[in-house]
């Protein structure tokens, strides 16, 4: 695994980590937390970019990739 993918995985636990911090209130923090990452890619992408992002996940869920069974993280990959 090289730098790129190991800092990408850190990102999923720590977010993930974010979530097991609140989980009495999981969907607002969910949805907060959609919320800002919304709001960076408008900002770096515009306004245009970001709805043809949207798009592609929309298609990307609804073909499965997102299934809430997906695969576990090695422990020697987690912190």
């Amino acid at each position: 695994m090289d730098e790129e993918q190991l800092t990408m995985m850190e990102a999923q636990v720590d977010m993930v980590d974010l979530l097991a911090k609140y989980p009495n209130t999981a969907m607002p923090v969910v949805s907060m937390c959609f919320k800002i990452i919304l709001d960076c890619y408008v900002k770096m992408l515009g306004e245009a970019d970001t709805a043809k992002l949207l798009e592609h996940s929309i298609s990307s869920v609804l073909q499965g990739n997102h299934t809430h069974d997906s695969p576990k993280i090695p422990k020697r990959l987690l912190n």
